[in-house]
């Protein structure tokens, strides 16, 4: 089978897989093909004018060879259209091959076309898809390969595939003088992408002008195609020439790549004693309040190590670095030294004044600390440089409402009964317009319990009643007011007669 591998042979496609296949007993992998349609359109060797009744029993003479030479759980993916003159041509090809074969149709696949030819007549739509099916053996049609990758698995045992789905959208071939009817290229590649394996032998045994073959190499796989038209055979040679050197050169410069990645130096990580020492010194200077340069030029002179920005600032910040473990970040802090007093209550002190609202200038100018350090101990970017974690714990970037400002605001919101704006009450009070609306909103502020919430609200309704009932006055009086009017009115007239 390897003499004849990734060649167009002039033969028909029964004499081929009769004295070349079934004779030697050889197997093919996959099989894709486009038949003629029977719509009596012109060929350079074949004339496309059958009966239903010959077409079909055609059809069903090369299925049964396709059961001697198609591999175990293998398909076959056959393109297939229809004309006016029998429209239901394909459906009864499918029920034929079904009855009198050991083919069953397991899936079908639109393939929807770039552009058509429009049709002559008036009273027939443009066919803008054509069918693909896919056939498989009935004993293997619970079994037959196809690429739908596991994604997923769930506890009760429902297995998740990849999607596949049955419609291909892709262009099709152009046509040449000899075969109007060409097949598509990305329909083969994806055909192969979704029933296919990589080095495949693909067989069509109505090959044409080799879109199966070119789709094959470009899959990287190979081919066998027969063809009764010696001019397409010859057109079928000269098209393969650059596909083939495209797919040497493909295979050339992937083959380099791989040696250049098995030749690369693997980075191990030298981490050892020493290594450990290093990081623990660097710790001790960064507590002291030393800076990355410093330490750095501190680093290389007692253990003549060359430590880079980044490389220092993860071991500042504990970050697990690249060649760092998380037991050895463990180790790590052991190495740094314990707080002194005096750290610890400049931070206590500085962080209760950002609890009570203190301005971040004042604090920094009082305790004569960074916009960075200060950054630091409000909790906002990690680790402090000389405060430890349990410290930035429980502190919130949060400012606090006082509860009496609170109900100062709700109460005054219904006593207007909502005529002032939050824009009004937010500049009023002194608060942000968030603050207003989660206020307002009867949410639950992050200083507000729902017990108040619950009394305001009491409140609130309260006041709302009463306003509905003062409205309901006020109409009735009017009523009447209109009521008394309109009868003075009349008396009048009539004093007038």
């Amino acid at each position: 089978m390897t003499q004849i591998k990734n060649q167009f042979i002039q033969k028909p496609c029964e004499d081929f897989m009769i004295n070349d296949l079934i004779r030697k007993n050889q197997k093919v992998d996959l099989i894709v093909s486009s038949p003629p349609y029977n719509i009596k359109r012109p060929y350079d060797k074949y004339k496309d004018k059958m009966t239903s009744e010959e077409y079909l029993d055609w059809m069903i003479k090369l299925f049964n060879q396709f059961n001697k030479i198609l591999s175990e759980d293998r398909v076959v993916l056959w393109n297939i259209s229809y004309g006016k003159i029998d429209s239901s041509l394909p459906e009864r090809v499918v029920a034929d091959v079904e009855r009198f074969t050991e083919f069953k149709k397991v899936d079908t696949i639109a393939w929807l076309k770039d552009n058509c030819t429009p049709i002559s007549t008036t009273n027939r739509l443009d066919r803008i898809f054509e069918y693909v099916f896919v056939f498989a053996r009935k004993s293997e049609q619970d079994s037959f390969h196809i690429n739908r990758r596991i994604t997923s698995v769930q506890p009760n045992g429902l297995i998740h595939r990849s999607t596949m789905r049955n419609m291909i959208s892709c262009p099709n071939g152009k046509s040449k003088k000899g075969n109007e009817a060409t097949f598509s290229v990305d329909l083969v590649k994806k055909g192969i992408e979704m029933y296919g394996v990589e080095g495949d032998l693909v067989f069509d045994p109505f090959m044409g002008t080799g879109t199966t073959g070119v789709g094959s190499l470009l899959s990287n796989c190979s081919f066998v195609g027969t063809e009764i038209s010696e001019e397409q055979v010859e057109y079928s040679n000269v098209r393969l020439i650059p596909t083939e050197r495209y797919v040497k050169t493909r295979f050339i410069l992937n083959h380099v790549n791989n040696l250049k990645s098995k030749n690369r130096k693997v980075k191990k990580s030298t981490l050892d004693v020493t290594s450990v020492k290093e990081i623990g010194r660097i710790k001790e200077l960064l507590s002291n309040g030393h800076s990355i340069s410093s330490i750095r030029k501190d680093i290389h002179s007692e253990f003549n190590q060359d430590y880079s920005y980044q490389k220092i600032y993860s071991i500042k910040t504990l970050r697990c670095h690249k060649n760092i473990r998380k037991d050895l970040n463990e180790q790590i802090v052991s190495f740094l030294p314990d707080l002194s007093p005096e750290q610890k209550t400049t931070a206590k002190k500085v962080k209760e004044l950002i609890s009570e609202g203190f301005d971040r200038d004042y604090v920094c100018e009082l305790y004569k600390i960074s916009i960075y350090k200060y950054y630091q101990i409000h909790g906002l970017q990690g680790r402090y440089l000389t405060v430890g974690r349990h410290f930035n714990i429980g502190i919130k970037n949060k400012r606090r409402i006082p509860k009496s400002k609170v109900l100062e605001i709700k109460e005054f919101y219904s006593e207007k009964s909502g005529s002032f704006s939050i824009r009004r009450i937010s500049t009023r009070f002194n608060l942000s317009e968030s603050d207003v609306k989660n206020i307002l909103g009867l949410k639950k502020h992050r200083n507000i319990g729902k017990e108040l919430n619950e009394n305001v609200f009491v409140l609130m309704n309260k006041n709302k009643s009463e306003l509905k009932e003062k409205s309901e006055q006020e109409k009735l009086r009017k009523n009447l007011s209109e009521k008394s009017s309109n009868k003075i009115r009349v008396m009048d007239t009539q004093v007038a007669a």
